[in-house]
């Protein structure tokens, strides 16, 4: 049961930190300090929210700590990052973002590992356990599939934008619709693998690679630097599906 409450605060920090917070919002945290303020009273509320709806046994003590050590972990990279500004260039940015996500992991770990002697199943909603009863469905596997969703999408789409920001060719920009279509192809490769990962269809994964890079052949022949660019994001994305299918 452990594993299901860490499982169950991971799921709640990615969706607060990540699937409510916008890309201008993440944005105009680095330049000003109210906007830190309004993300961390937006993950307080939709955290409450997810608490008291799937966890209304857990105490208040312990929903309050989980909101407090995010806004001071965000408000101490705020200040850190506008005092080393100028050293923000060079993948600087990302170690940030790696910092800060480890610190928050810490947190959940030590707020789940605080409760460890607790009756945990008492903690959880009767009606969303009758819910899972009645559709026999794992509570376990749901939040482990939940969870891994998650983390497939979006952040690893910051992630590995960061890592290759630093190679990004000019033609890798590319919109269709306005939106940059290899963030999307980027999600469902990741998903794809991690099913067919989880079915133990390992030889699949690599016509899942084939068809992505038969879409881009033109282009990854003509353009030694866009080949290279796409072979390496193509290789990280790969990685971090399969990282995240042997974790979860």
């Amino acid at each position: 049961m452990i594993k299901t409450m860490f499982l169950f605060f991971l799921m709640i920090h990615i969706l607060c930190d990540f699937y409510f917070q916008t890309e201008e919002m993440a944005a105009r945290k680095q330049a000003d300090v109210k906007w830190v303020l309004l993300h961390s009273v937006l993950y307080a509320g939709v955290s409450a929210i997810i608490f008291r709806v799937f966890l209304p046994g857990f105490n208040r003590r312990g929903i309050l700590y989980f909101s407090l050590s995010h806004g001071v972990i965000d408000l101490l990279k705020f200040f850190v990052c506008r005092t080393f500004r100028r050293d923000e260039e060079g993948g600087r940015r990302l170690k940030a973002f790696l910092i800060d996500q480890a610190l928050h992991i810490s947190v959940i770990v030590l707020l789940v590992y605080s409760i460890r002697k607790t009756d945990i199943p008492a903690l959880f909603s009767p009606a969303v356990l009758s819910v899972m009863k009645v559709f026999e469905v794992s509570g376990s596997a749901a939040l482990v599939w939940t969870v891994k969703l998650l983390l497939l999408h979006k952040p690893a789409n910051i992630l590995i934008a960061s890592m290759l920001e630093a190679y990004r060719p000019p033609s890798a920009g590319a919109k269709i619709g306005g939106r940059q279509t290899g963030r999307l192809i980027g999600t469902l490769e990741r998903m794809i693998i991690a099913v067919f990962l989880s079915l133990g269809e390992y030889s699949a994964v690599g016509l899942v690679l084939t068809a992505k890079s038969i879409a881009r052949y033109d282009k990854i022949a003509k353009e030694q630097d866009f080949a290279e660019y796409y072979l390496l994001g193509t290789l990280l994305s790969t990685l971090y599906a399969i990282a995240v299918s042997i974790i979860f």
